[in-house]
């Protein structure tokens, strides 16, 4: 009989899921925030050594990369993390699955890599999409170790593991990138950092995989993987296939310019929704049962993320163009335009972050398959119909296809949690008027401050910003901000 691996959360208490939940948040953020704001210090300096041809052809075979990618773990390291349990033996022929898929995955890549070169037209894309393929194969070798690190709350050792790997390939890509190397310095980056991942992964494991097979369960976990798979591959559709649009239509140059343009974007979602995320899977699927503990655990998560998220996203917006010139440069002038109607839309999905995390953890991934796919359809209809025009007029049919699915989202969400719209309104509008009256006040410091240095302008701006929100805060909502501030002192504490 196979050996069970016991989630220690499967079956601990109301207290202490939530201070699982508390030290996890905690540790999440160090994982995502310490690790993104390494990567993006070593981007800095990345894109100012590179040229946009270098970095369009490595986002080209990236986001090749991402797409494929999916096919290997199959939604199967979820579906570790969503079971009660889970025996040895299952753990062995996921491990067992995520390596041949890989293999198939890279075997296919190389394969194909001539092909893809000659559609997207970018000189030297074949040797870069075959060597940075052995990503694919690095990074199957650890999915089951990090399922079972987020099953049980370990997110301590992940934010160890992200910042060691993030900061050795980055040394890695930088020191390249001076030598000269030009793309392969990015690829390198990518090389370094996967090998790390998996060696900090193994090092001092609870599992290691043996030839013990136990294929109980392994269906019911492949049909929850598979739904958790139909909705990453819609939701790329749906956020990254404009890389290959992009690349495909306007060329390689355009390709660098947007992915510079949206890389504040993508740094500033990993950091404000995947902390929360993280740790939201498997604490949700702990009380999916208790549909009124779910609801009134979803109000408060709602309303913590919006005191966070949407003044930090509509702070960038409205310093768009100074953050761009402080990291990127001159050279990347421009680059702002990309990121201001992102960031906006950005302020907006932050509102639904839990939708699909909640409809999962109730046990209805095809839910959020569904919404997910009317999100891609709706951007692949923009990207058709704007392609013929700038780089500008695709971006904004982009962002406003990203909207047409809100209220889809809160209708499945409200019908699996019963959710009340004055209720959730309520815990959110404190903090729209605030963020108004923040953005107003940046808005009217721009002619003033126009001959401040850039970081100068950008810190001072910010500040005043952030004054104006707390401070309309605590004139209009003084209650909740000191509940939501008592909150956060309980999560460092790690007590109720």
């Amino acid at each position: 009989m196979s050996s069970q691996i016991d989630g220690g959360v499967a079956v601990l208490g109301k207290d202490n899921v939530a201070g699982k939940v508390r030290s996890g948040l905690i540790w999440s953020a160090i994982r995502n925030w310490g690790g993104r704001l390494v990567g993006f210090v070593i981007y800095f300096q990345l894109v100012r050594l590179l040229e946009p041809a270098s970095i369009g052809a490595f986002a080209a075979a990236f986001a090749v990369f991402s797409f494929l990618e999916l096919f290997v773990d199959q939604g199967l390291g979820d579906a570790i993390v969503q079971r009660p349990n889970v025996t040895q033996g299952q753990l062995n022929t996921v491990f067992l699955v995520n390596f041949l898929l890989s293999l198939v995955v890279v075997g296919s890549i190389w394969l194909a890599a001539p092909l893809i070169e000659h559609a997207m037209k970018i000189p030297g894309l074949i040797a870069i999409l075959r060597i940075g393929s052995l990503s694919l194969l690095i990074n199957a070798l650890g999915f089951c170790q990090l399922a079972l690190f987020r099953r049980d709350f370990q997110f301590k050792r992940l934010a160890m593991r992200g910042l060691v790997s993030t900061v050795a390939g980055g040394v890695a890509g930088v020191v390249l990138a001076s030598l000269g190397f030009g793309v392969w310095a990015l690829v390198a980056q990518l090389l370094v950092a996967a090998v790390i991942n998996l060696a900090m992964l193994w090092w001092r494991s609870r599992w290691y995989p043996s030839p013990e097979l136990d294929f109980t369960g392994l269906g019911q976990m492949s049909r929850f993987g598979l739904n958790i798979l139909g909705i990453r591959v819609v939701e790329f559709g749906a956020y990254r296939v404009l890389d290959l649009a992009v690349g495909f239509w306007m060329g390689v140059v355009a390709l660098g310019m947007y992915s510079v343009g949206s890389k504040l974007y993508y740094i500033f979602a990993q950091l404000l929704a995947s902390v929360l995320l993280d740790v939201a899977m498997p604490a949700f699927s702990r009380i999916a049962g208790d549909r009124v503990r779910l609801r009134e655990v979803y109000y408060q998560s709602v309303s913590m993320t919006v005191f966070f998220a949407v003044p930090v996203w509509i702070l960038v917006a409205v310093l768009s163009p100074e953050l761009c010139h402080v990291a990127f440069g001159a050279r990347w002038a421009g680059s702002e335009h990309i990121l201001f109607p992102l960031a906006l839309v950005g302020a907006v999905q932050s509102i639904q972050y839990y939708d699909s995390t909640i409809l999962n953890a109730c046990g209805k991934p095809s839910h959020s398959l569904m919404l997910s796919s009317f999100k891609a359809i709706a951007v692949l209809i923009s990207i058709w119909f704007t392609h013929h025009y700038s780089l500008q007029v695709i971006i904004m049919g982009y962002v406003l296809a990203l909207l047409v699915p809100m209220p889809l989202s809160f209708w499945l969400t409200r019908s699996a949690l019963g959710l009340s719209l004055p209720e959730l309104l309520k815990h959110i509008m404190p903090f729209g008027l605030a963020v108004l009256v923040m953005a107003i006040g940046v808005v009217l410091l721009q002619g003033p401050c126009a001959t401040m240095p850039a970081l100068l302008g950008l810190l001072f701006k910010g500040c005043v910003g952030v004054l104006l929100y707390l401070a309309t805060l605590w004139l209009f909502a003084r209650q909740r901000l000191l509940t939501l501030l008592s909150s956060v002192r309980s999560m460092k504490r790690g007590t109720a």
